[in-house]
C-alpha cells in the first residue's frame, strides 16, 4: 500500500538522521507519471533527486503512479532511500565528476546506489517505520465517554 506524502515525509526526516545529512532541507514532490515525465523526458523514470550543493537543497521528485503499482523493484521504501542515498554521496559525486572528466562514472554509480539502497532497506526494513504507516486507531475510554455525555445533559442509563 502507498503511504501518504505526509509519511514519506516523516520517514525522510527520521532517515536523514540516520543517514547523517540533517543539514540538507529535503522537499518531497508526488508527481503523476505525465508530470515526471515532463521534469526527466524519460517515461522509465519513478523518482529522481535535483540536489543544490551550495544550499544544501534537495528535492526527490517521487511518480506515485509508478509506485503504488508495486511495479517498482523493492517498493517505494527502496525508491526514497535510494534518492536518499544520492543526497549522501553528493560531496563523492561533485569530486569524482572533477576528477572523472574524461569519461562518465553515472552508470557505476547508479548501481552502487542500486547496492547500497538495497542492503539499508533489508537492514532497516520500512517496519522501522509502522508507526508513521500504522498508527494506533484512535480510542476514547468509557470514562471520556459518560463524561461527555454528562456534560451534554445526556443520561445513557
Amino acid at each position: 500500500m502507498m503511504p501518504a506524502k505526509e509519511q514519506i515525509e516523516q520517514i525522510i526526516k527520521e532517515l536523514q538522521q540516520i543517514m547523517r545529512i540533517c543539514d540538507w532541507d529535503i522537499e518531497l514532490n508526488y508527481l503523476s507519471a505525465v508530470e515526471m515525465y515532463k521534469k526527466t523526458d524519460d517515461i522509465h523514470t519513478i523518482a529522481n533527486c535535483v540536489r543544490s550543493r551550495a544550499h544544501h537543497l534537495a528535492t526527490i521528485n517521487f511518480c506515485y503512479e509508478a509506485n503504488k503499482t508495486g511495479e517498482v523493484v523493492g517498493g517505494w521504501y527502496n525508491t526514497i532511500v535510494h534518492e536518499m542515498f544520492h543526497i549522501f554521496i553528493d560531496g563523492f559525486d561533485y569530486a569524482a565528476n572533477l576528477e572523472f572528466d574524461h569519461g562518465d562514472y553515472s552508470l557505476p554509480k547508479e548501481r552502487l546506489i542500486c547496492d547500497i539502497s538495497r542492503m539499508f532497506v533489508s537492514l532497516y526494513p520500512v517496519s522501522n517505520f509502522d508507526r508513521i504507516l500504522k498508527p494506533e486507531p484512535f480510542t476514547v475510554s468509557n470514562e471520556t465517554i459518560d463524561k461527555a455525555c454528562k456534560k451534554q445533559g445526556w443520561n445513557l442509563e
